[in-house]
C-alpha cells in the first residue's frame, strides 16, 4: 500500500535518461577542469580521528598515554575522544578541601581540558600513592609529605602540585580548658592515634617549642574515637587536623572550641597535592598541565561562589555532610599559600616550602638524611 503522506509525481522515462545522459559530459568537463587547473585534493582534516584506527586502538583504562596519539592529546574533545584519566582522593566521604576537584568534574571544565576524568574516593595517602605508583590511577590527591617518604623507599611518584601548603596539623580542645598555647598542654590529657599524621606533627609542635611530652598525659585512641574520647569528657585535648576534627567539633558543641594549628607554633610542612608517576610526568606533560589548569580553574570558582560549589560536590557526595563540607571548605582557604606563594596560581609549591618539608621529615619522620628536596617535586604550574 502507498504511503499516504508521500507526494509521487509522475515523469515520462525518456526525460530521466536524457537528464543521466546529459549528466556524464557535464561531469568528464568537470574533471578535466580540475585537472587543467593544476589544484590539488584538499588535506584530509587530521584533528578528526579515523574510524578504522579508533576501532583498532587499544582503550585507555588507567593512566594515560596522550603523548602516543594525537587524538587522545587534551583539547581534542571539541574535534576527537577524550583523554581518560583518573584521580584517588585520599578520604571517604569526600573533605572541604577535595570540593574543586569534584566541581571540575561537575561543571565540564575537565571535558572542556580534554579530559574524561573518575574519581575514586579512596581511604589513605598511602592507598593512593600506591595506586598512582602502579599505574592504576593517574593522579593522587595525597599528603605530598608522605609521598616523600614513599620515594625515599622507591616509590616513582613526583607531586606536581600542593594544595594545602600549610601543615593542617592541631590540637583541639573546649575553649574552657584554657589551651590556647602549646605550653598550656602541661598537666592536660590528650588523646592522639599511634603513628598518624597528626601525633608526628603534634610531638613535633612540642619539640620545636622545647615542651617535654612528658608534662602531660597522652593516651592513645584511635582515630574513629578521638572526637567521642573528646566530647565524653575522656580527654582535655586531642589531635587532628584544622579541616577535619576541628571543624566537626565546632559543630558538634556548643561550647566555643579552642584550635591550635601547629603551622602557627614553628611546623612548617607541605600538606595534601597531586601526585602523578613519573611515567605519565615523562609522557604526558600536557595531560598533567590539562589536568591542573581545569582544577585551578575550579579553585577560582569554588573561592568566588563557596554555597554553590559545595551544594554541587554533595550532590555528586550525598555522604559528605552540605554544613561539614562548607565549614571544610572555608577552612581550607586559609591554607592555601605560604608567604612565598602568596602571589602565585594556586597549587605552585615554592622550594623554599619544600626544603622545609624535607627538614620535618628529616627530624621527624625519619626521611634519609642525604634526602634533597628537588627529588620529590616538579613545578608545571607558574608563580
Amino acid at each position: 500500500m502507498l504511503n499516504p503522506h508521500l507526494h509521487v509525481t509522475s515523469k515520462p522515462p525518456r526525460l530521466k535518461s536524457l537528464r543521466f545522459a546529459l549528466g556524464i559530459p557535464l561531469a568528464l568537463a568537470a574533471l578535466v577542469a580540475c585537472s587543467s587547473s593544476g589544484t590539488k585534493s584538499a588535506a584530509p582534516d587530521i584533528t578528526t580521528p579515523n574510524t578504522a584506527a579508533s576501532n583498532t586502538a587499544a582503550p585507555n583504562t588507567t593512566a594515560p598515554t596522550a603523548a602516543n596519539s594525537d587524538a587522545n592529546s587534551p583539547g581534542a574533545s571539541a574535534t576527537g575522544p577524550l583523554t581518560k584519566v583518573s584521580v584517588a582522593l585520599d578520604f571517604t566521604p569526600i573533605q572541604g578541601f577535595m570540593v574543586p576537584v569534584v566541581v571540575a568534574k561537575e561543571l565540564g571544565y575537565y571535558k572542556d581540558a580534554g579530559l574524561d576524568l573518575s574519581i575514586d574516593v579512596g581511604s589513605s595517602s598511602t592507598t593512593g600513592i600506591q595506586q598512582v605508583d602502579a599505574g592504576k590511577t593517574t593522579f593522587g590527591y595525597v599528603d605530598v609529605g608522605k609521598a616523600a617518604l614513599a620515594v625515599n623507599k622507591g616509590a616513582k611518584v613526583t607531586a606536581v602540585a600542593v594544595y594545602m601548603q600549610k601543615n593542617q596539623g592541631t590540637v583541639i580542645a573546649r575553649a574552657s580548658e584554657g589551651i590556647t598555647s602549646p605550653d598550656k598542654l602541661a598537666g592536660k590529657s590528650v588523646g592522639t592515634t599511634t603513628g598518624s599524621s597528626s601525633e608526628t606533627d603534634f610531638l613535633a609542635m612540642l619539640a620545636v617549642n622545647g615542651i617535654s611530652k612528658d608534662s602531660m598525659t597522652i593516651q592513645s585512641v584511635s582515630s574513629a574515637s578521638k572526637i567521642a574520647t573528646l566530647l565524653s569528657g575522656k580527654v582535655d585535648a586531642i589531635t587532628g587536623f584544622l579541616g577535619s576534627e576541628c571543624v566537626q567539633v565546632k559543630l558538634a558543641i556548643k561550647d566555643d572550641v579552642n584550635c591550635l594549628p601547629v603551622a602557627d607554633y614553628g611546623v612548617s610542612s607541605l600538606g595534601e597535592g597531586i601526585v602523578v608517576s613519573n611515567q605519565t610526568l615523562a609522557d604526558s606533560p600536557d595531560v598533567v598541565k590539562a589536568f591542573l589548569d581545569a582544577t585551578d580553574r575550579a579553585w577560582q570558582y569554588s573561592l568566588d561562589h563557596p554555597q554553590e560549589a559545595v551544594d554541587t560536590a554533595q550532590k555528586s557526595y550525598p555522604l559528605a555532610k552540605a554544613d561539614l563540607l562548607l565549614a571544610q571548605f572555608n577552612e581550607s582557604k586559609s591554607l592555601l599559600h605560604t608567604d612565598a606563594t602568596k602571589d602565585c596560581t594556586v597549587g605552585y609549591m615554592s622550594p623554599q616550602d619544600w626544603d622545609s618539608t624535607v627538614d620535618f621529615l628529616k627530624k621527624y619522620a625519619k626521611l634519609d638524611s642525604s634526602a634533597v628536596a628537588t627529588t620529590f617535586y616538579h613545578n608545571i604550574l607558574s608563580c
